[in-house]
């Protein structure tokens, strides 16, 4: 079932969650390539997610290459020395980390990092540096993508515009989304809370969350 990332939101903030959910899928419309893909595709896709939430990075080797070549030129992931990249997990080091389970993955960005948990039903601890300050931040994530109400005002995260002709996807718009902690600024239209971008991330990232259910299939 698709969430409906305004349900728990009132007012401009249930906009804003609406608006940043279409802002989102108009530059990366993942899901919809993913859905457009030939059966095949689905499937390497979908055995990538598999080793992710099992909290291992995939090697090169897990899929054709033939299948490899059709995910990374629709950017649904991305090939590095440490293995394959598939957003929202990153085979490299960057700055955002999300532990589960006595787990941990990378995240391309804040809106990823938020997104994991309730992606994998488990529990998060998300460890990252202000954007602003570098100062540590730490944050909680319930396995259904929530934070509890001692933790809203720790962070916001910062969306930044892309500068014209930047790539999107992995080439630049995921990282624009960052962590703030609460002594740094940035314009109040690039700056959401943590309940709104979770809910950004979480209906993005829904359609994944289907795929790696028990009865699933890739057809």
């Amino acid at each position: 079932m698709t969430i409906d990332p305004s349900s728990s939101f009132r007012g401009s903030a249930r906009q804003r969650v609406v608006d940043g959910l279409a802002r989102l899928k108009e530059a990366f419309p993942l899901e919809a390539r993913i859905a457009d893909a030939a059966a095949p595709v689905r499937a390497a896709y979908a055995e990538l997610l598999r080793h992710w939430a099992g909290g291992r990075a995939p090697d090169h080797d897990i899929a054709p290459a033939d299948m490899l070549t059709a995910l990374v030129d629709m950017d649904a992931v991305a090939l590095h020395p440490d293995g394959v990249s598939c957003h929202p997990f990153s085979a490299r080091p960057t700055g955002i980390r999300v532990g589960f389970g006595g787990q941990a993955a990378h995240a391309l960005c804040a809106l990823h990092a938020l997104a994991i948990p309730r992606l994998l039903g488990r529990t998060g601890d998300i460890t990252a540096g202000c954007a602003g300050c570098g100062a540590a931040l730490s944050l909680r994530v319930d396995d259904g993508g929530g934070l509890d109400h001692d933790q809203i005002g720790r962070a916001t995260v910062w969306w930044k515009p892309l500068p014209a002709g930047t790539g999107h996807g992995a080439a630049g718009l995921h990282r624009n989304s960052r962590f703030l902690c609460p002594v740094c600024s940035a314009p109040p239209a690039e700056l959401y809370t943590l309940p709104e971008a979770a809910a950004i991330g979480n209906a993005f990232f829904g359609f994944q969350r289907r795929l790696l259910a028990p009865d699933a299939t890739s057809a």
